[in-house]
């Protein structure tokens, strides 16, 4: 009885922070359409820190910190909305907008047709949905062939005949596309830097020589780490050291 009772109350508690977040959640935009930006973004991050996380939250972070100036921030909402829905519109658009606002231009290399469309198709979805379509097609593969091994009836195993070979190719290719995803979430980190001005230096340390500068907002590549510094690589090519405070991930 007592694990029982012990059940109930953690789901109950769990219900609660969420409605709590939820509630939290519709306050902030209350005070956003109401035009009070940091009410907004006070009840936005508390929201936060009860538990939810969705691309919804992270993109009203964004707006908020954009209104209140924080371009640094809001890049870094707009970034993490972008990863948890990469195809959504606003998101996007705000982005680019918030990105124009950045004082350094990097370029990015010229890249052909053929990766273009890669990345594309990388991208469309987002790790959780690609997840979540990968056991889909998996579970109707093994229904499928569970009908095959238990009925006997010609127009499901000619069904199943036809059908199943395409399924299993559909479910190749997304769960590669999955693992990819993956390894890359888990190899390539990427962070957006949040003070108004660094200096790239030549190694990790503090009288190293400065190579140049970056200001807030650039998107950079975190290829490596040492003690209180992070390398970082820009798109261009560049790369160099900086105090790993002066940065957040993604």
């Amino acid at each position: 009885m007592k694990r029982k009772s012990l059940f109930f109350i953690l789901i109950f508690a769990s219900i609660t922070v969420a409605d709590q977040a939820d509630y939290l959640f519709q306050q902030g935009v209350d005070a956003y359409q109401e035009s009070d930006y940091q009410a907004a973004l006070t009840h936005f991050e508390a929201a936060l820190q009860h538990g939810k996380e969705s691309d919804a939250l992270y993109y009203n972070l964004g707006n908020a910190y954009y209104k209140l100036g924080e371009i640094g921030l809001a890049i870094l909402y707009y970034e993490r909305a972008k990863k948890l829905n990469p195809t959504d519109d606003d998101i996007n658009f705000n982005l680019q907008i918030a990105q124009l606002r950045v004082v350094d231009k990097i370029p990015s290399p010229e890249t052909d047709f053929f990766f273009k469309a890669w990345n594309s198709i990388k991208n469309i979805l987002s790790l959780e949905h690609l997840a979540i379509l990968t056991i889909v097609l998996y579970v109707l593969l093994i229904a499928l062939i569970v009908l095959k091994l238990l009925l006997n009836s010609m127009r499901l195993v000619a069904f199943v005949r036809y059908s199943w070979l395409p399924l299993l190719v559909l479910l190749i290719l997304v769960g590669s596309l999955f693992i990819i995803r993956i390894r890359q979430d888990i190899q390539i980190k990427h962070g957006i830097l949040l003070v108004d001005k660094v200096s790239v230096v030549s190694s990790p340390a503090i009288d190293s020589t400065e190579m140049f500068a970056l200001h807030e907002g650039v998107k950079i590549e975190v290829i490596a780490e040492s003690g209180e510094f992070v390398r970082i690589r820009l798109t261009d090519g560049k790369d160099g050291w900086v105090p790993r405070e002066v940065l957040e991930i993604i």
